[in-house]
């Protein structure tokens, strides 16, 4: 389905998304909001502060650079705190390439308007397909590789299957289900 992946957030669950992808031969831009962390990230080839001793696999990319979020990217997996969402897409959103899918990885509701993430999303960042992950998983267990499961939703049943075969595996079960609403909320 896609080629290059952008993973926006580079906190522990943004890191574990994003070494999960290029573990499997996908290249990965991890995006971090402060260009120093992505520095110290890809000179360390690990992210210490948040995921301390998970090396990054061959094929991740860490910027701090919107710049490097546009063109070539095919899949956007936004894995940022809920309380920036709105901020970080207003930030980055004119970067992004037009039309390019995204995967929301963020539980909550945003603060004063108590939209969901897709909500949000689709308000900063129109006229895109939107995918959430959610399930009862801790970003160091899944970077581990301990058994897992999630549920990936979208109204288009298609997207939501192509992104359970990107993510899952034998130790991180990604189920499929078309309740995007469902799983948002259910997810908190």
């Amino acid at each position: 389905m896609t080629d290059r992946i952008a993973v926006i957030g580079a906190g522990a669950w943004g890191t574990t998304i994003a070494r999960m992808l290029a573990g499997r031969g996908r290249p990965v831009t991890l995006w971090a909001h402060r260009p120093e962390a992505a520095a110290e990230m890809a000179r360390d080839g690990q992210n210490r502060r948040y995921l301390p001793d998970h090396p990054f696999p061959d094929g991740l990319a860490v910027t701090g650079e919107a710049g490097d979020l546009g063109g070539t990217h095919e899949l956007y997996v936004l894995a940022v705190p809920s309380a920036h969402v709105r901020t970080t897409l207003q930030r980055i959103g004119e970067s992004l390439a037009p039309g390019v899918p995204f995967l929301s990885v963020v539980k909550g509701i945003e603060a004063g308007t108590h939209a969901r993430m897709s909500e949000v999303l689709r308000a900063e960042a129109p006229g895109r397909q939107v995918a959430v992950l959610s399930g009862p998983n801790l970003a160091a267990e899944v970077a581990a590789g301990r058994p897992a499961g999630s549920v990936v939703a979208a109204p288009e049943i298609g997207l939501a299957e192509e992104m359970a075969d990107l993510l899952g595996s034998d130790q991180f079960r990604v189920y499929t289900n078309p309740d995007l609403v469902g799983v948002e909320l259910a997810g908190r």
